[in-house]
């Protein structure tokens, strides 16, 4: 089992590489840098404003494009 802040880590990217994968996009990088809670609160923070984004416009015009 990964550490904590790994576990976090992982699934942040897990969210958003989803959601960038269903708008037809490259998802964006993040530094893994994380070393307290309050890094990890922002980290989810940024990863719920990136999935949030996403609009079922953008995600039915990548499935049209496929």
């Amino acid at each position: 089992m990964f550490n904590f802040i790994r576990q976090v880590q992982i699934a942040c990217d897990f969210a958003v590489r989803c959601i960038a994968r269903l708008k037809g996009v490259e998802p964006p990088s993040h530094a893994n840098d994380e070393k307290s809670f309050d890094d990890l609160k922002s980290r989810i923070a940024k990863a719920q404003a990136y999935i949030q984004s996403a609009t079922k416009a953008e995600i039915d015009a990548a499935r049209a494009s496929l």
